[in-house]
């Protein structure tokens, strides 16, 4: 099975999701502040290669764990969620669809229950769906 390099993955998931082009240098920035993924990046740049950094790696000062980027930062996630569930090719998904779509490409605790609060949040979902999956 032939897969893409993980840079390729967030060229198309920028692309997919029409997101705003972010720098290496501010997702390095994110990082070294972010609570979630501090000590990870930090054990990562020193060449660590603990347990807990195992499944984590750096490539151009971007953080990957298992070859999807680590999203910092709740204001970048939130923006990630709501790109993917309203664009018009998303078509309003429900929070299962997104979570899968997001996946793919990005990683970060608790997504799901992010995702979940971002779509239940969402007028035209509560206005014309019955539920909010």
């Amino acid at each position: 099975m032939l897969s893409m390099p993980p840079a390729t993955n967030v060229v198309a998931a920028s692309t997919v999701l029409q997101l705003e082009p972010f720098t290496h240098k501010d997702y390095k920035e994110l990082y070294v502040e972010d609570a979630e993924f501090k000590d990870v990046y930090q054990e990562c740049e020193q060449g660590g290669t603990s347990e807990f950094s195992s499944d984590f790696h750096l490539q151009n000062g971007l953080l990957y764990r298992m070859g999807r980027l680590c999203i910092p930062q709740e204001d970048t996630r939130i923006c990630l969620i709501r790109e993917a569930h309203i664009l018009k090719v998303a078509g309003h998904f429900g929070a299962s669809q997104i979570v899968s779509n997001l996946q793919a490409y990005v990683c970060w605790p608790k997504l799901q229950n992010d995702v979940a609060k971002c779509i239940v949040d969402c007028k035209l979902c509560c206005t014309s769906k019955p539920t909010v999956s």
